[in-house]
């Protein structure tokens, strides 16, 4: 069939082909990791979200009602605290309109 030169030729050609191709497995992989962190991060915090979701609610509109009764006498400019309490509920509503 083939000559012993050929066939040695052939099988240092497939050994070079095979080291290139997993150098190049190699930096796919290392490129796909780099590239799902960010993803990994998101779903991580989706699930802490997730987790006190049902809780977050409650606990904004208690720190709402607890901002009411503490205000000071003399009106000062609102903290991002406030804004957060005054705001946060209409979000989630969003949030959850969003969902369905």
């Amino acid at each position: 069939m083939y000559p012993a030169g050929e066939l040695k030729l052939l099988a240092a050609r497939k050994a070079r082909l095979e080291a290139r191709i997993g150098r190049h497995r190699g930096e796919c992989v290392a490129l796909c990791r780099h590239l799902v962190g960010p993803l990994e991060t998101i779903d991580t915090w989706r699930d802490r979200l997730r987790r006190i979701g049902s809780y977050l609610p409650v606990g904004l509109a208690l720190l709402g009602l607890w901002r009411r009764h503490a205000k000071p006498a003399e009106p000062a400019r609102e903290s991002w605290g406030g804004r957060l309490s005054r705001w946060a509920p209409v979000v989630l509503q969003g949030v959850q309109l969003f969902k369905k």
